[in-house]
């Protein structure tokens, strides 16, 4: 975690990115959560970054982190096939399809 840090005291704002990455793995979801909120506030093309903080929340405020990464950049495909698998869980089949042929 440290060399994320170190990263970050010289505005690498991917840094944040891996500093998330280890809170999730020590279970630190809030903690993880709240460090890609602060790339997604740093960063210039921020669709990825919503993309990625949607990993880290539950399944309401990732689809939408995910809804927002389609408004920022419509070519994601990540967010579709989330919301498809999403619907597949809910026995949606017709509403998955149609999330994937957008």
């Amino acid at each position: 975690a440290d060399c994320y840090v170190n990263a970050l005291n010289i505005r690498h704002t991917r840094a944040h990115q891996g500093l998330a990455r280890v809170y999730h793995l020590k279970n630190q979801r809030k903690a993880a959560y709240d460090e890609m909120t602060k790339l997604i506030e740093k960063a210039r093309n921020n669709a990825s970054a919503y993309e990625k903080r949607s990993e880290y929340c539950d399944r309401d405020m990732a689809k939408s982190d995910l809804s927002r990464a389609t408004e920022l950049d419509p070519l994601r495909t990540y967010p579709y096939r989330y919301r498809a698998a999403v619907l597949m869980d809910d026995h949606k089949e017709e509403e998955a399809i149609a999330e994937l042929t957008k």
